[in-house]
């Protein structure tokens, strides 16, 4: 029986080894060299996108309310709004499983003299290296032009702080 017993022991450890996550060509690297890993790199993304809202005449919109959205245009984090000139400046530093080429934004009229505006904003973005499994990227879009379309029913008494509705069509 105890025989047995060490046989089993002796199996358990060996095919332990060899299910181990380790890899062997990694061993003499440290982490900061390792980046290739089961889970993956977490990139940190810094975006800042900057631009004009205008209407359909090409004059400057103010006061319109400017997100960042998930990928589905939901989840949307209201972070600026556009000056008495129709311009604005956003940033933004999120975690991504993913590098990031675009980001989803929305351009929204607490008037509601305009209808809601969708936009998927094009970035430029610089590799800022890695350390380990955390990789850093600086994202900028720099004079992003939006026009705004009139609403076909502007609302008079709109509440201003109303988040908009996120599942309206395009």
């Amino acid at each position: 029986m105890k025989r047995l017993f060490n046989f089993l022991s002796v199996l358990c450890a060996l095919l332990a080894g060899l299910t181990s996550c380790g890899n062997s060509d990694d061993q003499d690297k440290d982490d900061a060299e390792i980046t290739d890993v089961a889970y993956g790199a977490v990139y940190s993304v810094y975006i800042n996108v900057s631009g004009k809202v205008t209407d359909s005449e090409l004059s400057p919109v103010k006061d319109i309310k400017v997100a960042f959205c998930d990928d589905n245009y939901e989840n949307c984090s209201f972070d600026g709004k556009t000056d008495q000139n129709g311009k604005f400046v956003i940033s933004k530093d999120m975690k991504s499983d993913y590098h990031i080429d675009n980001v989803k934004m929305i351009f929204s009229d607490p008037e509601k003299v305009f209808a809601e505006k969708k936009e998927i904003v094009s970035l430029q973005c610089e590799d800022k290296g890695c350390e380990g499994y955390l990789c850093s990227w600086d994202c900028i879009k720099e004079n992003a032009e939006v026009v705004m379309e009139e609403s076909s029913n502007p609302l008079s008494d709109a509440d201003p702080d109303e988040v908009p509705d996120s599942d309206a069509d395009e």
